[in-house]
């Protein structure tokens, strides 16, 4: 008794639906945009292919399954609008940190002018003293013991 010949099994493919790739392509776009919103030129790019696969994928399928389409649209969106609301806050963020910036640079010149109009003077004053006490020792070199050097441009050096 010998069994008949065993046929392989035989595997079948189930038909590929028309714009199944595009639709997973869409998905897989729209995802990754999402991930990247926070950088808005790259997640809009990303996410404007998306939506297009999507659509084509949506106008080939003729009443086949379209959920992969229909999400890779929805986070291609979901992507940009995002992206934009991100870009407007760190807009907004980064101009009022640059306003407080300005203004505590503002408020705080006021005081260094100040302070620095007083180390001048402070320094205008030593500068006059010491000139005084130049001329005294030039004037009356004998009350001083000492040596008085003076060069010829005008300055003196005053060695006790």
């Amino acid at each position: 008794m010998t069994q008949p010949p065993q046929q392989p099994m035989q595997y079948q493919v189930p038909p590929s639906t028309p714009g199944g790739g595009l639709g997973i392509a869409s998905l897989v776009l729209g995802i990754i945009a999402v991930c990247f919103f926070c950088f808005p030129p790259l997640a809009g790019l990303l996410a404007v292919i998306a939506i297009i696969l999507g659509v084509i994928s949506m106008a080939q399928a003729s009443g086949a399954p379209t959920g992969k389409a229909k999400a890779g649209i929805g986070l291609g969106i979901l992507a940009i609008v995002a992206g934009v609301v991100f870009w407007v806050v760190v807009t907004f963020v980064l101009h009022k940190a640059a306003k407080s910036a300005n203004d505590a640079i503002q408020q705080h010149q006021g005081e260094w002018q100040q302070q620095l109009e007083k180390a001048s003077k402070q320094i205008d004053e030593a500068v006059k003293k010491q000139q005084e006490e130049m001329q005294k020792m030039k004037d009356n070199p004998a009350t001083q013991p000492g040596v008085m050097l003076t060069h010829p441009e005008g300055w003196s050096v005053y060695i006790a």
